[in-house]
């Protein structure tokens, strides 16, 4: 039983953050919410991603688009953030399928709500890598990887 009520008081400090960052991404009347499959057991029938906002009719998370997934996505692992700080992330090509207007958004995110972390960023788009201290880059010459490091 405490087990249970311990679970259902993190899922909703989790689902608290999760709509301010929500509403921080999507600018809408919208909800993002984790919630149990079947009500009477989290531990056995599993938990769900729920997406409402105004084009969206109460849609499972895999139902939504690729950049709607990448948004929500993060506003998961930012609400993570505030409520426990990790040392470090490690994000591969979350600019892929985002529009220039979100991905300053997340840059903008990134630099001023995380501050005692270290983000490591494998991006495709420059307007990501406007707002961070250092650019490391591997390429290939001949039949050798060379890095470099930028500090910006």
């Amino acid at each position: 039983m405490i087990k249970i009520l311990d679970f259902h008081i993190g899922l909703e400090l989790l689902n608290k953050t999760l709509r301010q960052k929500f509403l921080f991404f999507f600018f809408e009347n919208g909800l993002m919410k984790i919630d149990s499959i079947y009500k009477k057991d989290f531990f056995s029938d599993g938990i769900q991603l729920l997406v409402y906002h105004k084009r969206i009719k109460s849609k499972n998370f895999f139902q939504i688009s690729g950049g709607e997934k990448t948004l929500s996505s993060l506003c998961l692992l930012l609400s993570f953030q505030d409520l426990f700080s990790f040392k470090w992330y490690l994000l591969d090509e979350i600019d892929v399928v985002l529009d220039f207007k979100n991905v300053s958004k997340i840059s903008f995110h990134f630099k001023s709500q995380i501050k005692n972390s270290r983000i490591y960023l494998i991006i495709l788009r420059n307007n990501l890598i406007l707002k961070i201290n250092y650019i490391f880059a591997i390429y290939k010459s001949k039949k050798t990887s060379n890095t470099i490091c930028l500090r910006i």
